[in-house]
């Protein structure tokens, strides 16, 4: 971006930052996990990616997601392991 070269991701001036657009980007890596963990296909890179999200969701980066959108992690794992628990899909 012209005028940033040379900046550290902590010096761009707050100007230049959308809290709802961040909050929007956090949102969406949440839900991309949530619906990647609870997909049931049978394909190993699907299972794979299932895996992957399976394993963040509860994990120090899925803790800080939540955080940064305002949300109750405990909450959210909560509802999280029902509807896996609903699927029959082992955490």
């Amino acid at each position: 971006m012209a005028g940033f070269e040379g900046l550290r991701i902590g010096d761009v001036p707050s100007e230049f930052i959308d809290p709802a657009a961040c909050r929007r980007l956090w949102c969406a890596v949440l839900k991309n996990h949530w619906d990647t963990a609870l997909v049931q296909d049978r394909s190993g890179r699907a299972r794979q990616g299932a895996v992957t999200s399976r394993r963040w969701m509860g994990g120090r980066d899925f803790r800080l997601t939540c955080a940064m959108i305002g949300l109750d992690d405990e909450l959210v794992l909560k509802e999280f392991r029902a509807q896996l628990g609903a699927l029959q899909v082992a955490a």
